[in-house]
């Protein structure tokens, strides 16, 4: 995906190879994941995972589904375009202790056109603990400050 992206920005290739790329890595996620060693947490956490109303890119959310279920999370997706209600009842529903917004903040971030980042880290209580841009950085983060 970096690759293909890095092509994209130079007009080497185009939005239908930016799917075929994305639709790829869905697939060997979904092949892989089963195989993956996923730590034995004594009491997991709950994180509410989706991307944000009005956007539908998912690329960065579920490659971030994927490393939380390897470090042990229980991971609820609520998948793309999903309203701010969606989340909070989610989160209510389930006792989350994170919920985490996935958006493409070209479209969602305008004031930081052209680069990707995940917000991670809005807990059911309301209060924001900061955005990543990275999927290993959110991982990172939530099982330091929860293990």
């Amino acid at each position: 995906m970096k690759t293909v992206g890095e092509k994209f920005a130079k007009e080497e290739c185009f939005i239908p190879d930016l799917l075929l790329a994305a639709d790829a890595m869905k697939i060997a996620l979904d092949l892989v994941k089963p195989h993956i060693k996923t730590e034995k947490l004594q009491e997991p956490k709950r994180y509410v995972i989706g991307t944000v109303q009005g956007d539908i890119h998912d690329i960065g959310k579920n490659f971030v589904s994927f490393m939380l279920i390897s470090a042990g999370f229980e991971i609820f997706d609520l998948g793309i375009d999903a309203p701010p209600r969606t989340f909070a009842e989610k989160a209510a529903d389930i006792k989350a202790d994170i919920v985490g917004s996935s958006a493409f903040s070209k479209n969602q971030f305008p004031e930081k056109p052209g680069s990707s980042k995940v917000c991670s880290g809005v807990l059911p209580f309301g209060s924001c603990i900061g955005y990543f841009r990275s999927g290993l950085s959110t991982v990172r983060f939530f099982k330091n400050l929860f293990y």
